[in-house]
């Protein structure tokens, strides 16, 4: 018996959650594997593509509050992952870039996340593959367009999507 459209979109809705959980199974064990907790690698994958950046704006571009950034940021800063500087239009500001330890740390994560993805997308045809790109894209532009207050801003969608070093 075929499947009505109610009955398939719930179990997309239901197969999109247990994919969203195992990808960020996955992604945490990757951050494990270099000595980061999950936080603490999207704070780096973040401030990669939009440093300098002071603590409230990466507290906005994560939905994070402002103590739980300035928590995972002093952790970071302590490892030597991350820099502070004082912001030249305002120094009362602090503005937080990766040091070179961090540069290394997000390259190295990114090795293992691109090989687990790989791994995942040997399980699709290159036509598979291109076709579930698309449906992502449709489904991203969807959320960008119906929800300006969406929880995950789209660029940094794509650039988690992408590993961009």
């Amino acid at each position: 018996m075929a499947r009505d459209r109610e009955q398939l979109v719930q179990e997309f809705f239901a197969n999109f959650a247990v994919l969203k959980r195992q990808s960020t199974l996955s992604f945490g064990q990757a951050a494990g594997k270099v000595g980061l907790s999950l936080s603490q690698s999207e704070v780096l994958f973040v401030i990669k593509k939009n440093q300098p950046i002071n603590s409230k704006e990466l507290a906005d571009l994560m939905q994070l509050s402002p103590g739980a950034v300035t928590q995972l940021v002093e952790n970071l800063v302590q490892a030597g992952y991350l820099e502070r500087t004082n912001d030249e239009k305002d120094r009362r500001v602090q503005l937080l870039s990766l040091s070179k330890d961090g540069l290394n740390k997000v390259i190295e994560l990114k090795e293992y996340v691109h090989q687990q993805a790989s791994e995942m997308a040997n399980v699709l045809s290159d036509q598979e593959l291109e076709s579930m790109f698309n449906l992502q894209g449709k489904l991203i532009a969807y959320y960008s367009k119906h929800q300006n207050n969406a929880k995950v801003k789209v660029d940094e969608v794509a650039t988690l999507r992408t590993f961009k070093v």
